[in-house]
């Protein structure tokens, strides 16, 4: 369970910090019109297919470690995959949520299920941008770096509070999807992820989705 939590900390990050004094924060009015902006592409996304590289640093070490993978959303189903250096799948199909690492297969149990399916929506929402509209858990600030948004999410709950201090969006000229993300964890630690290739509104065979 710890790894596996551990794992979704590391899976819920991203890259290329812009530092801060780079950033200009949006006065209220216009900020009011971004996020109306970024709602209006966020409801056409009904899913996502992309590649990603992840970044994971540790606080207290000065080595980093880098993965690859590639993920996948459609209809509330996840599936969020490292190919390299390692084999790990982690799958939200409907009401199951499953675990596969090398050969072995992992099912959870109702109860870690639901955190594991809350922290899967949370993963997508960062990646389409929804977490900046749907903000119940998150306060939220917009800055600008020159003809880009940076979105800046505080986490006021406070399960999130213990695992993340801050999560930061970068969209893409379009404002239709999220093209970097950097989230600080509340350990200190901080794992950057690039999102490569990214498609929406594309058709995900429901074989996606199995085991």
């Amino acid at each position: 369970m710890k790894k596996i939590t551990a794992i979704m900390l590391v899976i819920l990050s991203t890259v290329a910090i812009v530092e801060a004094q780079t950033l200009k924060k949006v006065p209220q009015e216009q900020k009011d019109v971004i996020v109306r902006s970024i709602a209006g592409n966020v409801s056409a996304v009904k899913s996502i297919q992309c590649d990603f590289r992840q970044e994971k640093s540790v606080s207290l070490l000065n080595d980093k470690v880098v993965s690859k993978g590639r993920m996948y959303f459609s209809d509330g189903n996840l599936r969020w995959e490292y190919l390299t250096p390692y084999s790990y799948v982690f799958l939200v199909n409907g009401q199951d949520v499953v675990v596969k690492s090398d050969d072995k297969t992992t099912k959870m149990d109702s109860r870690s299920g639901q955190l594991y399916k809350r922290i899967a929506q949370l993963m997508a929402n960062t990646i389409s941008g929804s977490n900046l509209v749907q903000n119940n858990d998150f306060n939220v600030e917009v800055y600008e770096n020159g003809s880009k948004y940076v979105a800046k999410l505080v986490p006021v709950q406070a399960r999130l509070k213990k695992m993340f201090s801050e999560i930061s969006l970068y969209f893409n000229n379009n404002q239709n999807i999220v093209e970097k993300i950097v989230i600080a964890e509340a350990s200190g630690d901080k794992t950057t992820i690039e999102i490569l290739n990214a498609k929406t509104n594309v058709k995900v065979p429901d074989s996606v989705f199995k085991p």
